[in-house]
């Protein structure tokens, strides 16, 4: 499974560390080329409630950030989850899963959106109902701080995919 995750903020950092942990493959989108070019070349060091030294792939080509997801994690603020819809769409393909992390209701908006497209291929698309991690970058983007790993969540989904 491959997951790939959009934005470069706390969640996305600590979702790219903890998913390492686990010994899943991630791919972080981000538009920020310096930031891209930063976590492709040195480790980010994570402390707290999941540590390491982490080697984060990451790309500034969204079409290649969603191609290379089984999973697209959506760690970026509300306000911004329609521009994300619109600008992934015509990159999905099928049997894709997305999830906001911290929806506030960008499930429902996204499914929405993307049923009244021709070109749709099946997906399913959720939303967290709150974040999973808190968690600290640094202002340099080389370290985080995990202050806490919620153990459950709450989400929901819906879609086409079978």
């Amino acid at each position: 499974m491959k997951i790939t995750i959009i934005g470069a903020g706390n969640t996305a950092v600590a979702a790219a560390c903890f998913l390492k942990t686990l010994g899943l493959s991630s791919l972080i989108y981000t538009r920020r080329e310096e930031r891209a070019k930063q976590w492709n070349q040195f480790p980010v060091k994570a402390s707290g409630a999941c540590t390491g030294s982490f080697s984060l792939e990451s790309t500034t080509d969204l079409k290649t950030a969603v191609h290379y997801g089984d999973i697209l994690l959506v760690c970026t603020l509300a306000a911004d989850h329609e521009t994300v819809i619109s600008e992934i769409a015509p990159h999905l393909q099928a049997h894709q899963s997305i999830l906001f992390f911290n929806g506030c209701w960008g499930a429902l908006k996204a499914y929405r959106a993307l049923s009244k497209r021709q070109d749709m291929p099946p997906l399913t698309i959720g939303e967290t109902a709150n974040m999973p991690f808190i968690a600290a970058l640094s202002q340099d983007g080389s370290e985080i701080l995990i202050k806490g790993i919620k153990e459950e969540i709450a989400y929901s989904a819906a879609g086409d995919d079978k």
